[in-house]
């Protein structure tokens, strides 16, 4: 049975949906859909869709302040938040002002909202936290040890960067705390995520296509707060991040350059969670590399922190990274960890048998090494005609990585494909992760050229 995807026009009164149905694609690998591994990590949804659609309408007008301009990306239960954000001497005082005074509910709801899911998810981790920071969380609860996260990493976090957080609260008259916390809760959650960077000979057009397939609890119904927000820099690359609202840094990113990059827990040098006394939160790093405007920049800024004194703070945690540039035509990946980093070509991967390496193709599975031969099998049938929507709309469901978020970048035409998982208000008998659910196709060009 053909899986998806047939792109025909389907116009509505709201918009436009291009509606992908059974044809474009071969069907997947049997090693996709057969054992008792296939799929295995994750929240493994199985109300899979006989389609996928792709809505394909620009953001609509919200509403506007000064520095900043709020609409709502996608359709129907499928809707998230887009964000401009200005300022004349880039102060992100006055982006985070305009930020909290365009979502003051969001703002005070956010961490309230996933409160609950964050301390039985730290509960149920436990094992695997420092010893310390399990106490806290026993003894005192999540907000108290993310606050305790807090102390010992903003030494370490640029000023600019706190300057937002308290422009946010400001603007959005809500505790400092609240947006502290959400910033840092992804520090002491965990993910598996999948990486997969392409260009040249292995892409249908030679550019870079990335797809960032976040395997994230969709429970915690973060979803409610999706959001792509875009900062309007005047003196370094336009940057968007894809994420939720109130939780400022690079989730899932993208630049003018145009540059993207996506993350993956793991990796590093074998250092747990926080063993070491502090450091710059991942998003934050994410954040400072994706300012830059070349991978050459980037491999610098990430080489720079491998040593304890070394000019930029250790990295805090243990992470996979996926670059890709459009502007040199190159694609990396990082294990990153504190004072630790070790770069990643398509050549330089050690090969396995579920993780073939292939030319011009950087990777890391949800499950790596892979449990199936899923996404090499996917791999080798599409080589050389690999893009950012095949990626989105057929690797990704088809290895079932995506469960909070989907994200596939075609670098070269400045689009992107985004899904995000279920909202707690939507019918629940939809499916519940993004890989099932509609993509939103983003024209990053027109986002990144909307004037204030």
């Amino acid at each position: 049975m053909r899986v998806t995807l047939l792109a025909a026009a389907i116009c509505l009164c709201f918009g436009s949906i291009a509606a992908k149905l059974v044809a474009d694609y071969p069907p997947a690998p049997p090693s996709c859909s057969s054992g008792h591994h296939s799929g295995h990590g994750g929240y493994n949804c199985t109300d899979r869709p006989a389609t996928i659609p792709v809505w394909t309408a620009p953001p609509t007008f919200v509403k506007s302040v000064k520095n900043g301009k709020r609409y709502l990306g996608g359709s129907g239960d499928d809707t998230f938040h887009v964000v401009h954000l200005y300022s004349e001497t880039d102060d992100l005082y006055e982006m985070g002002f305009a930020l909290g005074q365009l979502f003051p509910k969001e703002m005070n709801d956010m961490f309230d909202s996933i409160e609950p899911w964050l301390v039985g998810m730290l509960e149920k981790s436990v094992p695997w936290l420092p010893t310390w920071l399990a106490d806290i969380v026993v003894k005192l609860g999540a907000d108290v040890a993310i606050d305790f996260v807090y102390d010992i990493t903003a030494p370490y976090i640029p000023k600019a960067y706190l300057d937002e957080w308290q422009g946010i609260a400001d603007g959005a008259n809500c505790s400092i705390q609240k947006i502290r916390r959400v910033a840092l809760f992804p520090q002491v959650s965990k993910a598996a995520c999948t990486i997969l960077v392409a260009h040249d000979n292995a892409t249908a057009q030679g550019g870079v296509n990335h797809l960032r397939a976040l395997d994230f609890d969709p429970t915690s119904y973060v979803a409610d707060f999706a959001s792509v927000v875009i900062y309007h820099y005047k003196t370094k690359p336009k940057l968007a991040n894809f994420g939720w609202i109130a939780m400022t840094g690079v989730l899932t990113g993208m630049n003018d350059v145009p540059m993207s990059v996506g993350e993956k827990k793991g990796g590093g040098n074998h250092h747990m969670l926080f063993e070491i006394p502090g450091g710059l939160p991942w998003m934050q790093m994410l954040r400072q590399s994706l300012e830059l405007d070349s991978l050459t920049a980037v491999n610098e800024y990430i080489v720079s922190r491998d040593t304890a004194n070394a000019t930029y703070p250790g990295n805090s945690v243990q992470i996979h990274l996926g670059y890709g540039d459009q502007k040199m035509n190159k694609i990396i990946g990082y294990q990153v960890g504190y004072n630790y980093s070790k770069p990643y070509h398509w050549d330089t991967h050690p090969a396995a048998p579920t993780h073939p390496v292939f030319p011009g193709i950087v990777y890391w599975s949800k499950n790596d090494d892979a449990h199936t031969m899923c996404p090499a099998d996917m791999l080798k049938a599409q080589y050389g005609r690999i893009d950012a929507e095949w990626m989105a709309m057929y690797y990704s469901p088809n290895d079932k990585t995506g469960d909070t978020q989907v994200a596939g970048f075609d670098l070269q035409q400045m689009k992107v494909w985004l899904a995000n998982s279920r909202k707690s208000t939507t019918n629940t008998s939809s499916p519940m992760c993004a890989y099932y659910r509609q993509r939103t196709l983003l024209d990053m060009k027109a986002l990144f050229a909307e004037s204030p």
